[in-house]
C-alpha cells in the first residue's frame, strides 16, 4: 500500500505501474501469482484453413534431430537456445545456431 506522503511526492508526469496479482489460498499455503491483462498482448490473427501445413511426425522428428544439436545450451544467450520454424511457399525451414554452428534444414 502506498502511503499518503509518498502519493503527495509524485510528480505530475510520474508513471504508475499497476501490478496485477492473484492471491491463491489452498490447504498447502497462500500463493501470490502475478499476471498481465489480456490488453497487454497482441490479438491472435485468424488464419484460414487454406494456409494449413501438414507434416508427418517422422519428418518433424528427423528435422528436429538434425538441427537441435546446434542450439546453444548457454542461458547467457537465450536468443540462440531455440529453433526457428519458417513457413514459406517453398516449404518449412528449420534453423538453429549456437554462435559457432549454423544449421538449416528445409522440408
Amino acid at each position: 500500500m502506498m502511503s499518503l506522503e509518498t502519493w503527495k511526492k509524485l510528480k505530475y508526469n510520474s508513471k504508475i505501474l499497476l501490478i496485477l496479482k492473484l492471491k491463491l489460498k489452498t490447504d498447502f499455503g497462500t500463493y501470490n501469482i502475478g499476471y498481465s491483462s489480456h490488453e497487454d498482448f497482441p490479438t491472435i490473427p485468424v488464419v484460414s484453413r487454406d494456409k494449413e501445413v501438414v507434416i508427418g511426425g517422422t519428418d518433424l522428428k528427423r528435422a528436429i534431430d538434425q538441427t537441435s544439436f546446434a542450439m546453444s545450451k548457454e542461458d547467457m544467450r537465450p536468443a540462440m537456445t531455440g529453433m526457428l520454424f519458417e513457413f514459406s511457399s517453398d516449404g518449412l525451414r528449420f534453423v538453429t545456431t549456437d554462435g559457432h554452428r549454423l544449421v538449416k534444414i528445409c522440408l
